[in-house]
């Protein structure tokens, strides 16, 4: 059961990340999103993205959480948003498909390893100058947003639930599409609930 009070996430300080660049809790202001683009360029620009993802990797653990509790091999041996939609899970050596809680937990324990690896942090503190590559952002910001997808479409009572608690799913989508990490056509859940957007594509995906 949700607190009344408004849902704190683990990681929602600013000191656990250990980084000189400010992170925000929330991005529903577009003016401050716009700053950050404004602002960093090149590798200071791609460390403040790995940054504001793993936050919400950590995040999007505690979601994992709760859906735990309803999302099963029985419930869902297969990870899927809409009936037409089937993800295959990449964490093998031959992408295939993973029950959904399992495809839940290996996306988030792969998004970990690739956001906190020493090639990539020692890569973004070099500090010299190059251009921003966020290639690797994207393939992390779509495979975590089918966690929502999933959830939308197969847990809708946890999904909303926390989702007015929290707020996330709405941050995450914002500074998605500020940094133009997510394809339209890949996001599926509509921001406000009412109507399904975006390409459904059949077949799996990885």
């Amino acid at each position: 059961m949700f607190a009344d009070e408004k849902f704190r996430y683990p990681g929602s300080s600013v000191v656990d990340f250990d980084c000189c660049l400010p992170l925000s809790t929330t991005f529903s202001k577009t003016l401050e999103l716009q700053s950050a683009l404004q602002k960093y360029k090149g590798i200071e620009l791609e460390e403040y993205v790995r940054k504001q993802v793993l936050r919400f990797v950590v995040q999007l653990n505690v979601l994992a959480c709760y859906l735990g509790e309803v999302c099963s091999y029985s419930s869902c041996p297969q990870m899927t948003a809409t009936k037409d939609v089937l993800y295959l899970c990449a964490a093998h050596e031959v992408a295939q498909e993973c029950c959904a809680i399992d495809y839940i937990s290996h996306c988030l324990d792969g998004a970990t390893s690739l956001l906190t690896s020493e090639d990539v942090v020692s890569h973004s503190n070099s500090g010299k100058a190059q251009d921003v590559n966020l290639q690797p952002f994207r393939v992390i910001m779509r495979r975590l947003y089918r966690l929502f997808a999933h959830a939308y479409f197969h847990h809708i009572d946890t999904f909303k639930r926390f989702e007015l608690q929290t707020e996330l799913f709405q941050h995450f989508c914002t500074f998605a599409s500020a940094f133009n990490l997510i394809s339209p056509s890949d996001m599926l859940v509509p921001v406000d609930f009412a109507s399904v957007k975006g390409s459904l594509v059949e077949g799996g995906q990885v």
